[in-house]
């Protein structure tokens, strides 16, 4: 297994993200898990290296455990897929959101 980047690389490459747009949550939100998980961040401590709220981390982490990056869909914004994240069945009402065309 390679070296894990530095978490210092994480964050830059979290912040390098902001331009683009709903895209950017999901590279967020993933960015986020592999700090998590590489270098065992809390939502605190990863919070106050990017400037946001630990809460806010807590919502990137569910929804980009929730789906991972195969089962997105393309179509439903990053928010809706939080939303269904915190369900029993997140793809089922990803899917059910999207075929319904709610928004968030």
């Amino acid at each position: 297994m390679p070296d894990p980047q530095p978490l210092e690389s994480l964050v830059s490459r979290y912040l390098d993200t902001e331009a683009l747009g709903e895209r950017s949550l999901w590279l967020r939100a993933d960015i986020a898990v592999e700090a998590r998980n590489l270098h065992h961040v809390t939502a605190d401590e990863w919070a106050a290296q990017v400037g946001c709220s630990a809460s806010w981390v807590r919502q990137m982490w569910r929804a980009a455990d929730a789906f991972p990056e195969e089962s997105r869909i393309a179509a439903l914004p990053f928010t809706l897929h939080a939303i269904a994240a915190h369900t029993d069945c997140p793809q089922t009402w990803a899917e059910r959101a999207h075929d319904e065309q709610w928004s968030a």
